[in-house]
């Protein structure tokens, strides 16, 4: 059996695992080590697409990874709460909680032309949704015992992992030139990239990181302070 540098124990639960960013998160997951995945999305089919791409990985690395596909709309309390119940009788514990839903609307629309629905929508997705997933997490997590690896305690690491411009936000030709722009290396970031970082960030090659917030974003908030041609 072959084994990844990362060498991640212990199982993950990803919110928004049929598409994206989660999906890709999903993938690294299981690339990365872990012996069980939890697929949190609204979509059967998507789930099970990840579900089968994960099997695929495992098979390559002769192992398997244990899934469980759970159908669900983050902005219903409900929801939320069923999810990390079905999270804890199947897999008894979850080591790692990535919640990558969410709800971007349109980033080129005149402020004047925002109405109430889309806000609120936003909103619900965003922010309660958001956090109704971490209270559950943390909730969930505080009744475990930090996995038996020295010098790692999952559940006293948390961060947050921030995407920049990824290649499917609204980029129309139009509105991908004006956005790529303000990017200092000058392209968008791939959904595997920001995947990768939040991964790591799990793993025990980052052990001695505690609290981080890391932002993928291709060098912006740093244009005042590096000169990048284009």
């Amino acid at each position: 059996m072959s084994q990844h540098w990362l060498n991640i124990p212990g199982n993950a639960l990803v919110i928004g695992a049929g598409q994206g960013i989660g999906k890709a998160t999903a993938l690294a997951f299981a690339t990365g080590g872990v012996s069980g995945i939890v697929l949190a999305g609204r979509t059967q089919a998507t789930l099970s697409q990840t579900e089968v791409e994960i099997g695929a990985i495992a098979a390559s690395q002769g192992r398997e990874v244990k899934t469980l596909i759970v159908i669900t709309d983050i902005t219903k309390e409900a929801d939320v709460i069923c999810l990390h119940q079905e999270a804890k009788e199947v897999f008894r514990r979850i080591d790692y909680a990535a919640n990558t839903a969410g709800l971007l609307g349109d980033d080129f629309k005149p402020t004047t032309s925002v109405t109430a629905t889309e806000v609120n929508a936003q909103l619900a997705m965003n922010a309660t949704g958001f956090l109704l997933c971490m209270r559950e997490a943390i909730k969930m997590m505080e009744t475990q015992e930090p996995l038996s690896v020295p010098g790692f305690h999952t559940a006293e690491r948390p961060g947050i992992v921030s995407a920049g411009l990824l290649e499917s936000n609204n980029n129309t030709p139009e509105n991908g030139l004006k956005s790529v722009g303000s990017v200092p290396i000058r392209r968008f970031s791939t959904v595997d990239e920001v995947a990768d970082v939040a991964v790591f960030m799990c793993s025990p090659r980052a052990s001695y990181i505690h609290g981080m917030n890391y932002v993928v974003a291709g060098g912006v908030g740093f244009e005042q302070c590096w000169s990048v041609e284009a």
